[in-house]
């Protein structure tokens, strides 16, 4: 099996497990008794461990120049958690959970894209093919999941995600270390070197491109996040959240898989303001949503905002970092847009959502997509002239 194959196996599984878990987890959460505000609370708390992740392993990857152990280790003590899931009843556990999944979760999605574009060239080139897979791995599973929770009962998603896991180890298992590779044949395998991430932020792109993440991902996640209240609230059950989030990902798929050819036509900036105003007209779709149709049909626009922006800002972060912190860069990067806004979306959303209101929040949170939008549009203004 040549690499492409390989990695686009690994994204499937990867992002199948992930499904399994994360696409019902609020849902379960409302089921177990929690409230909007401690469901936020806790996720919050997981995503802010998720950015602490992101930045640990990232270092760990570029001061071992390996990624493969690090994915290994991480995604089965990260199925072990999960497993125990039923079992964290209180607010204490679930936070402590939650934590710890953010930690150990959420840099593998920067590890495995780093692991792809340090492998070649023409990999790199290809990532939105390998990455529609695994697009199309979550949307499968949150659309089989959806019906099948409401007949085996919610046990299914945790033991679920922990084969998923272990195939997706199996997977990597099989995969070639490059980093490591690249190393060896440079003659420095073994030396460690010096790392310093904070290199990174004497970059002005680099440091635009995470304060424009950051303010376009607080209320869009707060949207992804917060997708079964919404459902909830007009009437929706577990089978429309599955149906919902099988939307959101498998819009993703046509756009990812044709990412090679609007990279190679259009300036990043142009990509990004593209992204940045489907992203506002999402949120006002969910705005004027009124039956758990209408908040499905919304998630279309996620091929077109999120679809975009994914291999955009991946594209551009391996161009414009240094070797030797080309993982960092990409975590660092993931921390900012799903991490610290998810932090600031989970925990601000449900507070509000419980105090003000669905409707409200929402009206909000399209005002904070759009302002995000005018901060690119004017970026990329500037550079024109």
């Amino acid at each position: 099996m040549n690499s492409i194959k390989q990695f686009s196996l690994l994204q499937g599984l990867f992002f199948s497990a992930w499904a399994a878990f994360a696409a019902f987890k609020v849902y379960y959460l409302r089921e177990a008794g929690f409230t909007n505000t401690e469901i936020g609370f806790a996720v919050s708390v997981m995503m802010a461990m998720g950015v602490i992740g992101q930045t640990f392993w990232g270092y760990v990857c570029d001061r071992q120049q390996s990624v493969k152990k690090v994915f290994m280790f991480c995604m089965a003590l990260l199925a072990l958690i999960i497993l125990f899931f039923p079992y964290y009843d209180t607010v204490l556990k679930l936070v402590a959970a939650l934590g710890a999944v953010g930690f150990l979760w959420m840099p593998q999605q920067s590890i495995i894209d780093s692991w792809i574009f340090d492998s070649s060239r023409a990999l790199g080139r290809s990532y939105g093919f390998m990455r529609a897979w695994g697009s199309l791995g979550f949307a499968t599973v949150a659309l089989v999941f959806g019906g099948l929770i409401s007949v085996f009962g919610w046990n299914l998603m945790f033991v679920s995600h922990g084969v998923l896991a272990a195939a997706a180890i199996w997977t990597a298992y099989g995969l070639e270390d490059t980093y490591r590779s690249k190393a060896e044949a440079e003659g420095t395998s073994g030396i460690p070197r010096k790392v310093n991430p904070l290199e990174l932020f004497a970059n002005v792109d680099y440091v635009f491109l995470l304060a424009a993440s950051i303010l376009l991902f607080i209320p869009n996640r707060l949207a992804i996040q917060y997708m079964p209240e919404m459902l909830r609230v007009v009437g929706g059950t577990p089978a429309h959240q599955g149906v919902g989030m099988f939307v959101n990902a498998v819009s993703e798929v046509p756009i990812l898989f044709t990412s090679k050819v609007f990279l190679t036509r259009f300036p990043s900036l142009t990509l990004l303001l593209f992204a940045s105003f489907f992203f506002t007209i999402r949120l006002v779709g969910l705005y004027f949503a009124a039956t758990p149709n209408m908040v499905i049909a919304a998630g279309v626009f996620q091929g077109l905002s999120f679809g975009v922006f994914l291999p955009t800002i991946r594209s551009y972060i391996n161009d414009v970092a240094p070797d030797h912190l080309k993982t960092s860069a990409q975590s660092i990067a993931t921390a900012s847009f799903f991490g610290l806004s998810t932090v600031l979306g989970s925990f601000l959303g449900g507070y509000a959502i419980d105090t003000f209101g669905m409707p409200r929040t929402l009206l909000v949170g399209s005002v904070l997509s759009a302002t995000a939008m005018m901060a690119v549009a004017v970026q990329f203004a500037r550079r024109r002239r």
